[in-house]
């Protein structure tokens, strides 16, 4: 059976067994505009009118992160060969 969930990733996954999940699909990096408004470029404008409210992301990456491997355990020891 296909089941879609649509929501706020950490807040899903928590209501999830681990073994029940075979694919997430999920859109970081999050705390993006802590990284935005801490850049010396010339985006100072769009940063103040796109990132500077957003809150939408304010998340804890290594939250994230965590869940990720708790959820794809297998697909996260291919990703660690892969990815830097």
């Amino acid at each position: 059976m296909i089941e879609i969930i649509n929501g706020e990733c950490i807040e899903e996954l928590r209501k999830l067994d681990s073994s029940t999940v075979d694919l997430i699909i999920t859109d970081p990096p999050y705390n993006i505009t802590n990284f935005m408004n801490g850049r010396d470029t010339n985006l100072q404008k769009m940063r103040s009118i796109f990132f500077g409210a957003a809150g939408w992301d304010d998340l804890d990456f290594n939250d994230w992160k965590d869940h990720m491997i708790l959820f794809l355990k297998n697909q996260v020891g291919y990703l660690r060969m892969v990815l830097p």
